[in-house]
């Protein structure tokens, strides 16, 4: 059963929220979405139906990808944090950490990929 999931995105490496922009998110699946920019930094608030808020927010990162503007989403943000979806929202945090971690210094993806493997 979907259920309504808000959420924020905190995305980097937009300069500019121009038409460009907006209309590529807009089209790769962000038009549930408000966007704005404060302090250089794109925040992109989401009401996404999905049956779990970890799927809505993985979704929505995949659409902000898909739109091809150069956006890395660095942080996800519960708008009303129950406790499953905080824990939630925090596996994401940690997995977005790790991307922007391994993009800086792309040596440190095999220990990434091998931290993020289960214990035998």
């Amino acid at each position: 059963m979907e259920t309504e999931h808000e959420f924020i995105l905190t995305v980097d490496g937009i300069s500019d929220l121009g038409r460009d922009v907006l209309g590529a998110l807009f089209e790769a699946g962000c038009d549930d979405a408000t966007i704005m920019m404060r302090d250089s930094k794109v925040f992109m608030g989401f009401t996404r139906s999905a049956p779990t808020m970890k799927e809505a927010i993985v979704s929505a990162i995949a659409d902000v990808r898909k739109a091809g503007v150069g956006a890395r989403v660095i942080e996800a943000t519960p708008d009303r944090a129950t406790e499953a979806s905080a824990r939630e929202v925090s596996g994401i945090n940690s997995v977005l950490h790790a991307a922007v971690t391994i993009e800086l210094d792309p040596s440190l993806r095999p220990l990434a990929v091998s931290l993020l493997e289960p214990v035998r």
